[in-house]
Order: structure tokens, then sequence, then C-alpha cells
């Protein structure tokens, strides 16, 4: 039962771990958002460049930009500007094509 002395709340709370656990796994969803303005400080360091600037909104995108191509490369081949995958990641990112 962890800390939840209560049967009741210990069942709600392991329940809601495993539905939250679940949807992050089955769809993919990041726990952390690089993006997100309100990100902790345990995270920051993610966003530091060189020097102990910290990166910009932009930055950051084209990191992602960069990141996500190579994996549709990885997945898809040489091929990769045919799949649905590719016209979804220049849905994401504004229609710029590198």
């Amino acid at each position: 039962m962890g800390s939840n002395t209560d049967p009741a709340k210990a069942k709600g709370a392991a329940d809601t771990y495993a539905i939250k656990y679940f949807l992050t796994k089955f769809f993919l969803i990041p726990t952390t958002d690089e993006l997100d303005p309100d990100i902790t400080k345990d995270h920051e360091h993610a966003n530091r460049l060189k020097g102990g600037r910290q990166e910009t909104a932009e930055q950051i995108k084209k990191r992602h930009q960069d990141r996500d191509l190579d994996l549709l490369i990885k997945k898809h081949g040489l091929n990769y500007q045919n799949t649905a995958d590719y016209q979804q990641w220049r849905e994401n990112y504004g229609g710029v094509i590198t």
C-alpha cells in the first residue's frame, strides 16, 4: 500500500499511475518537454550549451527537427520523402525542408 494507509487511496493512486504509464508508453508521449517554459531545474541542464548559455526556443526546435528527420531516414531509408511520417514531420515544423 506504500505511503497510503487507506486502501481506497492506495488503489486509486495505483490505478492513476497505471493509466498514466500506459498512455505515455502506448502513444509515445514524452515525459519531459524541453520546450516547456515551466521545466524544472532538474531538467534545465539538458538545454545548456557549452559555456553555460541557455538554448533558445529556436535552437531547441532546430535540434528536435534534425533529430526527428534523422529518425525518419533511419526508419524509411532514402525513400522517406514518400511517407506519411514525412508529411507529418513537415506539418510539425512548418513545412521547412532541410
